[in-house]
């Protein structure tokens, strides 16, 4: 049994509007009914992460983090992933690492913004 695009929508929708007004608890609600349905999307695991880290929950959102990491995800996501580690290692008091993590981020980006310029 999947959901429906429809309904994939509106939970995104939720999602969205419960983070951004500090309820992280109920995205995340939402985030695991998702996951009763088939796995998590790159994107959905990131906001999952998000949502842990916001929820006090710094070590599953590394739990989750792996798993992106795992699936190899593009540039722009694997952007998202890098900020949202170190976010995590610093909440859990893992400093060295968090900069590292983080050390990653700028480089990527900096690397990403020179194969845009070479691509226009």
């Amino acid at each position: 049994m999947s959901l429906s695009i429809d309904a994939v929508h509106l939970l995104d929708t939720l999602i969205q509007t419960y983070l951004s007004n500090q309820q992280p608890d109920k995205a995340l609600a939402l985030l695991r009914a998702q996951q009763v349905y088939g796995p998590l999307s790159v994107r959905r695991r990131l906001v999952l992460a998000q949502s842990q880290i916001r929820c006090g929950l710094a070590s599953q959102a590394l739990e989750t983090l792996d798993q992106v990491l795992a699936q190899s995800p593009q540039a722009q996501l694997l952007l998202a992933c890098y900020l949202l580690r170190a976010t995590a290692l610093q909440e859990v008091g893992l400093e060295a690492q968090a900069v590292q993590a983080m050390q990653d981020y700028v480089q990527l980006r900096s690397t990403s913004r020179v194969d845009q310029k070479e691509q226009q």
